[in-house]
């Protein structure tokens, strides 16, 4: 998904052949005042796994669990960008600001709202100029379409949101400006009323991978195995849960037909750290 802006906690896709991604996707289920988000690479040595961390962000969230600040850090802690975000009496952000290490403003962008949802988010450089905008078209009150515009107003990419229904996204189609297709996606779900699958099309319709979920006995996601075009796996990754339902680390396994068999090589690592004590969970 070609959504632009910042590096908040819930709801991104990443852009890899495997799109999904658990860490950017995990919502709070248990409040916090600050979240930290550790990205770590991977080597292996001696057949043994050796983790570094490679990036930090720390998310500061209000009282009712609004995402007030996302700070970016290097491994050692030195700050590298954060973004402010303002919110309405109603709750709804209203806009983003994001400032360098020196405080000096990057960029920002502006979101308005028609009857209480998302209109339109405009994006402005660190001169202040328009670089784009997204306009948000609803039916009723599901989210039917995005398209984004460049600072000339000319169409960039449109994506158009289908539902099944029981008013869960059933399909979505990313198209380039001149209305080409780009991808497809496909969603199902289990009896739990949790995603079961994604599915992800190419322009001309033929699969390029597939993301399966798998969940523990109390319905919180444990797995992600992703299959490559030819439906075999190429990768899972495992998800564990705090205490207080909330992700606390994903780790990612390449798998691979090597030495006669298959072999499943860590890739990935994302450890979340929960400050829970200063807020009021009621």
């Amino acid at each position: 998904m070609k959504k632009v802006l910042s590096i908040v906690l819930a709801g991104a896709i990443a852009s890899s052949l495997f799109a999904y991604d658990i860490a950017s996707g995990a919502a709070l289920k248990t409040k916090a005042k600050t979240v930290t988000r550790t990205d770590f690479t991977i080597v292996s040595k001696f057949g043994e796994y050796f983790r570094t961390p490679s990036s930090k962000i720390v998310y500061k969230y209000d009282e009712q669990g609004k995402l007030l600040e996302s700070s970016e850090l290097t491994p050692r802690d030195v700050l590298v960008n954060k973004i402010v975000n303002t919110y309405d009496a109603m709750g709804n952000m209203t806009a983003q600001v994001c400032y360098d290490a020196d405080n000096v403003q990057i960029w920002n962008t502006a979101l308005s709202y028609k009857d209480n949802r998302k209109a339109d988010c405009s994006e402005f450089t660190k001169g202040g100029f328009l670089k784009g905008k997204t306009i948000y078209g609803y039916t009723g009150a599901n989210l039917t379409d995005e398209s984004y515009y460049n600072s000339e107003g000319v169409l960039v990419w449109k994506i158009i949101y289908k539902y099944d229904d029981s008013n869960r996204i059933e399909h979505e189609y990313e198209y380039f400006g001149d209305g080409t297709l780009d991808e497809e996606r496909t969603y199902s779900y289990n009896a739990a009323n949790l995603k079961d699958s994604i599915t992800y099309f190419d322009s001309t319709g033929a699969v390029k991978s597939k993301d399966v979920f798998r969940y523990a006995a109390d319905n919180t996601l444990s797995e992600v195995t992703s299959y490559d075009s030819e439906n075999k796996i190429a990768k899972r990754s495992l998800v564990k849960i705090d205490s207080f339902g909330n992700c606390s680390k994903v780790t990612g396994y390449t798998v691979l037909r090597k030495f006669g068999t298959t072999v499943n090589e860590m890739s990935s690592m994302t450890e979340f750290i929960y400050d829970y004590n200063t807020v009021d969970q009621k």
